[in-house]
């Protein structure tokens, strides 16, 4: 094991070099350890958000295994087909053959009538450096639907195009080609979007556009492809980039304006949401998120004063599986009085670096954790390190005693976002009794 990088430091320490605990060589330095709370939106799950699409994973059953229960778990099995391959088709490489005949299947068996495909391969056709394209052709001519490729290939994890990144960018080659345009703007990145009535939709909105646009509000498969005509995009999560950089091919503009939490920063956000759009025809200029956003600042202040006066000097432990910016909720949390005293992240995203610098200023103490490294193999503590966590992931690693059961980024963004997060605080503290962690974790379909 390499001692230059490790499980947990101060941020006092990883403010100088975060790659110690959260870059991509601390992760490849040790065996990977996936605790009993890892899981959710992974690529299956995300993939099924497209309407009246079939999913064929070809992999062997192992492979699959995961998968396969998490669909079970989560309500989606029907829109799954599973192709298992065995030793003998992937050396002779038999299984091309076998693609074509379970297509064949799926377009003949499954009703209603899938009207296009999703194919995942997994690591072995990337070793074996497998190229479909001619059959994909084949049976995109011979079953009149189109027909994408993904890949599900965590050896790819450490790469620029990681599985994640991968299957939101083969959602989106769906899109047919188009001269026509809307006033429509995407949601890239979100696994699940803010509703039409949100704060961010307002502010589209206000600015001359909408409604705005997320896989989960789609009727149907055609009502998808409509997106092809929207004005732009806006990427909520750092997993949308390769699918805002391939909409720039269809002419979509998109804009990188990541979850916050900070009161500065969700400004900051905003207005980088406005600048984006004022220019496009037909918006409004000349508008200052500030000014928009200042008596809902206020609001989320007060409700910040009372979550720190109900939560007094409880510790708190927030984590990445709750929010692709666990650095800003953390800093806005302690800028409000409030307690942290760990972090857990797999690694550090570019736009949180000013995040980690601020806080490592405010409290140096504050622990940085990696929940996934070898060290935290068997070591879930038996005294709390503690008292409240934020996600499945902290409740784990710091066996406290209760978890605000959020995940993923699920219809959080802006003041409304960190006020439903702070809401779930003060229930947590102010709670008699509280479900297990493994009730939540349960409830929500993780899959161990």
């Amino acid at each position: 094991m390499n001692d230059t990088f490790t499980d947990e430091l101060p941020l006092a320490e990883l403010a100088c070099n975060p790659e110690r605990v959260f870059g991509r060589d601390a992760m490849n330095a040790t065996l990977h350890f996936c605790s009993p709370a890892h899981g959710g939106w992974g690529v299956v799950r995300t993939a099924c958000l497209l309407p009246e699409t079939q999913l064929l994973f070809v992999c062997p059953e192992a492979c699959g295994r995961h998968g396969a229960i998490a669909a079970l778990e989560q309500g989606y099995r029907r829109k799954i087909t599973y192709l298992c391959i065995d030793e003998q088709e992937i050396i002779l490489g038999g299984y091309e053959a076998e693609i074509e005949r379970a297509v064949d299947d799926i377009m003949a068996k499954v009703q209603p009538r899938p009207k296009a495909v999703l194919l995942f391969l997994p690591c072995i056709d990337d070793l074996l450096a497998g190229d479909h394209e001619p059959a994909i052709k084949r049976l995109e001519q011979k079953h009149c639907v189109p027909i994408r490729l993904a890949r599900m290939n965590p050896i790819m994890l450490d790469n620029k195009m990681t599985p994640m990144l991968r299957v939101q960018k083969a959602m989106y080659e769906f899109l047919p080609e188009t001269a026509e345009k809307d006033r429509g703007i995407i949601l890239l990145g979100s696994f699940r979007p803010p509703p039409q009535n949100s704060e961010l939709a307002g502010l589209v909105e206000r600015l001359g556009f909408g409604p705005i646009r997320h896989p989960e509000f789609c009727s149907d498969f055609d009502d998808f492809r409509q997106f092809a005509k929207s004005a732009g995009a806006l990427v909520l999560r750092p997993e949308g980039s390769i699918a805002a950089d391939f909409l720039k091919t269809k002419g979509i503009l998109s804009v990188f304006a990541p979850i916050a939490f900070d009161t500065a920063t969700i400004i900051e956000r905003y207005q980088r949401i406005i600048d984006f759009l004022a220019p496009l025809p037909g918006a409004s200029g000349n508008i200052s998120a500030a000014d928009i956003f200042a008596q809902t600042a206020a609001e989320t202040a007060e409700k910040l004063r009372q979550t720190a006066e109900v939560l007094k000097s409880a510790s708190v432990a927030v984590d990445a599986t709750v929010t692709a910016s666990p650095f800003s909720l953390a800093l806005a949390l302690v800028q409000g009085g409030i307690r942290v005293n760990r972090i857990y992240a797999n690694y550090l995203p570019p736009h949180e670096t000013a995040a980690l610098k601020k806080l490592s200023e405010l409290d140096g103490s504050i622990i940085g954790a990696n929940p996934n490294h070898a060290r935290k193999h068997g070591l879930r503590p038996e005294r709390p390190l503690a008292d409240i966590a934020v996600g499945f992931e902290a409740g784990y690693a710091t066996s406290a005693p209760r978890t605000v059961p959020l995940a993923f980024d699920e219809q959080r963004y802006g003041f409304e976002g960190f006020q439903a997060i702070l809401g779930g605080l003060i229930d947590a503290g102010s709670a008699g009794k509280s479900i297990s962690l493994r009730e939540q974790i349960k409830s929500y379909g993780l899959v161990v």
